[in-house]
């Protein structure tokens, strides 16, 4: 490998490019991977809205349940009240409302559950949107860290060679032989010299 100072402006002005070349594919791949993040994110929101939606739709049925499920069980009790006495009457109403109690525990289980389901749910969307905005923070840093660090700013005289030497390539081929002979002369790491 040939140091910076062995190599001709043209290869060095190459070297730049490529290397503005390579810092430019980084940026696009960290742009891309920050929409992947935020489409992402904003699947998890749907996906918890949509879970949130759910939650209601079973909580509203499970209470609609609970009274129909109570009012059939007493209107039953009562035919069968009705048809076998007192006594049999007695015992089917406290069977049913021990059924009735099971149910109820069963339901408020469901219930639990799927409360604690929801909070996992939310604390999970909450992470991930912590983790994905320090991420593309820790992104950013380390991307301008990269660029601050491996390319200073360049100083009037770097800016003006890079203008003279890119003028100098431009206009090379326009040039006679006899000028360009006197410029290879005067170029520094000219054999003539």
């Amino acid at each position: 490998m040939t140091s910076v100072a062995e190599k001709t402006p043209s290869e060095q002005l190459q070297d730049l490019t490529n290397t503005l070349y390579l810092i430019n594919g980084l940026h696009t791949k960290i742009a891309q991977e920050i929409k992947l993040m935020a489409t992402t994110a904003s699947q998890m929101t749907v996906a918890t809205s949509g879970f949130q939606e759910c939650l209601g739709i079973l909580e509203a049925e499970t209470h609609q349940l609970i009274p129909t499920l109570q009012n059939e069980s007493r209107t039953m009790a009562q035919k069968i009240g009705q048809e076998a006495g007192q006594h049999f009457v007695k015992t089917s109403t406290e069977h049913v409302e021990k059924i009735l109690s099971r149910l109820q525990t069963k339901t408020t289980a469901i219930e639990h559950n799927l409360e604690e389901c929801h909070k996992k749910i939310n604390f999970f969307s909450r992470t991930t949107l912590i983790l994905v905005l320090v991420s593309t923070l820790i992104g950013g840093l380390l991307g301008g860290g990269l660029v601050h660090y491996l390319f200073p700013p360049l100083d009037a005289k770097t800016a003006a060679q890079i203008r003279y030497g890119e003028s100098l390539l431009n206009n090379w081929m326009k040039l006679d032989k006899k000028d360009r002979d006197k410029l290879v002369i005067l170029l520094p790491s000219s054999p003539n010299k």
